[in-house]
């Protein structure tokens, strides 16, 4: 499985992704700790603890995100 992460300003939207390519599951979360926190919930929510997780452009707006996930 994957999670590919695209971030903006005031949220983030994250896709499950199979190893077919096919979405399994989204969800958008605030650009917040709580949001962090709840995207961290869903991925293991849904047994994706080892997918690898792909974040788009984790500069400014994504760069409290990646050390979240980390």
């Amino acid at each position: 499985m994957f999670v590919g992460i695209d971030v903006h300003k005031h949220t983030h939207a994250a896709a499950l992704i199979d190893e077919r390519g096919g979405e399994l599951a989204a969800l958008t979360v605030p650009n917040s700790p709580q949001g962090y926190r709840r995207l961290l919930g869903w991925i293991g929510e849904h047994d994706a603890t080892e997918a690898v997780v792909g974040v788009e452009s984790p500069g400014s707006y994504g760069r409290q995100l990646v050390g979240a996930l980390a």
